[in-house]
């Protein structure tokens, strides 16, 4: 497969790397850094699945039902029970900013979607668009790096052996949702699969972690599969 592309289609590669991915994750944690409960930053940046849906509508003709609307809206608020907890009781690390950093991680996600659906459009195939990006956001990362004199270090085969597995996973992450986008009939239904894996997770933490499981979030797990049968079936 060939790495080569147009000069157009770097640009909107180096956009996309830059400006949605990397700004993206940033934004998304200083959000939950800063926001008084880690779940209304996540619930806020999560519901960009509203925007690419209908943006996808617009911008690509892409399918859309309302069985589909009610099965996005049910993956949300199911989110919403899961992730949403009692506030810390230590407030000090609460700053108004979060709000302003989770609608730019929200618009940074969207806007990530679309650009990928694009490119793919255009031909770009998915290796090479992954590539791109991947290299250029790590070069970024690399001279934050270097900025606040944070040494690229190994932490020894344990910790390094689990990384290479959460690479692996990830990879494979990415991988998948770019088939996603380019096989669906809208990202928006891609983007919400993505979302309702807060059930599986949360279940993981509480088998794995001995992380508390309440009814609030039984709830919201039984609401977040609902939700996903109904948009799958």
């Amino acid at each position: 497969m060939s790495l080569v592309v147009t000069w157009y289609q770097f640009g909107l590669l180096f956009v996309t790397a830059y400006l949605f991915s990397y700004w993206g994750n940033v934004f998304s944690l200083k959000s939950i850094a800063y926001a008084p409960n880690p779940g209304y930053s996540l619930v806020l940046s999560k519901s960009y699945v509203v925007f690419t849906t209908l943006a996808a509508i617009l911008l690509f003709g892409s399918d859309f039902s309302i069985k589909a609307g009610i099965s996005i809206l049910l993956i949300i608020i199911g989110s919403a029970f899961v992730m949403i907890g009692k506030p810390k009781v230590d407030q000090s690390h609460v700053r108004a900013s979060w709000l302003p950093f989770a609608f730019g991680s929200f618009f940074c996600w969207g806007m990530l979607a679309l650009m990928s659906k694009y490119l793919l459009q255009m031909g770009v195939p998915i290796y090479t668009r992954l590539i791109y990006v991947q290299a250029i956001v790590s070069i970024f990362i690399l001279n934050d790096m270097r900025r606040k004199h944070i040494h690229l270090s190994l932490v020894g085969l344990s910790q390094d052996s689990i990384l290479l597995v959460i690479g692996i996973f990830a990879s494979a992450f990415n991988y998948f949702m770019q088939l996603g986008f380019q096989l669906a009939p809208n990202i928006g239904y891609v983007n919400a699969v993505n979302a309702s894996s807060i059930a599986v997770v949360s279940l993981g933490a509480a088998y794995f972690f001995h992380d508390e499981l309440t009814k609030r979030k039984l709830l919201g797990i039984l609401i977040v599969t609902g939700g996903l049968i109904l948009l799958v079936v």
